[in-house]
């Protein structure tokens, strides 16, 4: 009973830094390739933002369905390359894999950040589980560090020196791949490494089925009959004639060859 009593309080006291008055502060679009993944929204009660602004929110409106341990995954590689690396880290990601559901098309999500705490919101529903300040402070430099290709976008509003002073490549977020667009990376080793199997059995099998070539000796052309010469007389050559008794007809012969 007092444990509801407690987790109700909690839930209460969410609910009531969630209904607080924000004022947009700045807000920008993040695409992976030809895709929109969502559109993001900075807020405070202030409507203005500077470095270690407390409380903030960010509002993620997807367009695309993500999968939920993505979500986890672009946090953990984007800290990777901004250097950040958290306590007990693996567990965090770990914890976050497993509350946050796949996200659809058209939902929202939201992050809530306090002075030393923060805490997500989906569709208007609280998600029970408390971050740190460390978290916390990590969640905010993936979309508040002008060296992130997003952030940069979140501040080119706000602080437009900030961004003008980190002239580097900046970092893309991710990846948070969409989900019915590439599968995750667990997949893609699965039927990778299916792939090389089913070639490896393939060419095993080729060469078990193989016959050899038969030696056959060179087809000859067939004989052809010589041709016969047929001379014709010469009509040049001399005629013979023989004469026979009076009254009869002179024949006449060619001479034979």
């Amino acid at each position: 009973m007092r444990i509801s009593i407690i987790f109700s309080a909690v839930m209460l006291f969410f609910s009531g830094i969630a209904q607080a008055t924000w004022k947009t502060v700045s807000s920008a679009d993040y695409e992976w390739g030809p895709f929109r993944i969502y559109h993001v929204i900075l807020s405070s009660e202030s409507g203005n933002y500077e470095a270690n602004t407390r409380p903030l929110m960010l509002t993620f409106d997807y367009e695309k369905p993500v999968d939920g341990r993505d979500f986890a995954i672009s946090l953990a590689r984007t800290w990777g390359s901004l250097g950040i690396s958290l306590p007990n880290q693996d567990d965090v990601i770990d914890r976050l894999r497993k509350i946050l559901p796949n996200i659809k098309k058209a939902d929202r999500l939201v992050y809530i950040a306090l002075e030393d705490k923060g805490y997500f919101i989906l569709n208007n529903t609280v998600i029970p589980e408390i971050f740190d300040k460390d978290f916390n402070n990590a969640v905010l430099a993936v979309w508040l560090d002008p060296k992130v290709d997003v952030g940069r976008n979140l501040l080119a509003n706000i602080s437009p020196e900030l961004v003008k002073e980190n002239t580097e490549q900046a970092i893309e977020l991710g990846p948070a791949e969409p989900e019915d667009e590439q599968v995750s990376d667990d997949l893609k080793e699965t039927l990778q490494g299916k792939l090389i199997t089913a070639t490896q059995e393939i060419k095993t099998t080729s060469y078990k089925n193989a016959k050899p070539l038969e030696q056959t000796e060179p087809k000859q052309a067939p004989k052809v009959a010589p041709r016969v010469k047929i001379e014709e007389p010469d009509p040049k050559e001399a005629e013979l004639e023989i004469r026979m008794p009076e009254d009869a007809i002179p024949a006449k012969i060619y001479p034979l060859s």
